[in-house]
């Protein structure tokens, strides 16, 4: 009996002490990603750091469409688009995401992120569905899954696909909204017709016992 608590204290130990360094490493990364972001916003207005993300996927899907079918070409090509992938799909989303939130009335900036959020699963799930049929599609007649072909066709079309992105957003995107406050609107609960009389009551009730207490009160 005492061996096994000794057991289960060294492994309770174990999982703390590997949970605390997860922790500590994740919170490394949240500000290295942090001061990099603020860096960038100190010397790009936030259409170029989009546009900035968007251009490292296309680095990205360019590097795995031409190489990374055979394992010599894993560090030339499939490590710099792993790391490029990562640093430019972080700076995409996070800023769109603050771009969005930014030009929102903060009346319904939940509704416009759950939207946003919402159109992503959505693509996500139409993408995965058109990349796994394009893979399948051309490994039919190009020597079958143990060849690089499908894969490369794939990354062929979410090229186009970033391309696309890049073309909206630098013809879309406007820059004067960057350093303009976020924009106020009407609370729309006051919309509400009996929300607006019980409100209006309220005011009024409060305005006649105002009224009362200085009548009562000694001269």
């Amino acid at each position: 009996m005492p061996s096994l608590l000794k057991v289960l204290r060294r492994s309770t130990h174990v999982c703390v002490h590997a949970s605390v360094q997860r922790k500590t490493r994740n919170a490394l990364r949240l500000k290295v990603y942090m001061a990099g972001c603020k860096a960038l916003r100190r010397y790009l207005t936030r259409a170029l750091t989009l546009l900035t993300g968007l251009s490292f996927l296309v680095v990205v899907t360019t590097l795995l469409a031409f190489g990374g079918g055979r394992p010599d070409q894993y560090w030339p090509f499939v490590f710099p688009a792993f790391v490029l992938g990562s640093a430019g799909a972080m700076l995409t989303y996070t800023h769109t995401n603050i771009a969005i939130l930014q030009v929102a009335p903060a009346s319904i900036a939940g509704t416009v992120g759950a939207n946003f959020n919402g159109a992503l699963e959505l693509g996500s799930a139409v993408g995965f569905s058109a990349v796994g049929s394009i893979e399948t599609s051309v490994e039919a007649t190009h020597g079958g899954p143990k060849e690089y072909h499908g894969r490369a066709a794939a990354f062929l079309f979410l090229l186009g696909l970033v391309s696309l992105e890049i073309i909206s957003v630098s013809s879309l995107y406007q820059t004067k909204t960057d350093h303009l406050p976020q924009p106020k609107s009407d609370n729309p609960v006051y919309d509400n017709t009996a929300v607006q009389q019980s409100k209006e009551q309220t005011d009024e009730m409060n305005d006649v016992n105002h009224g009362a207490n200085m009548n009562n009160s000694p001269m």
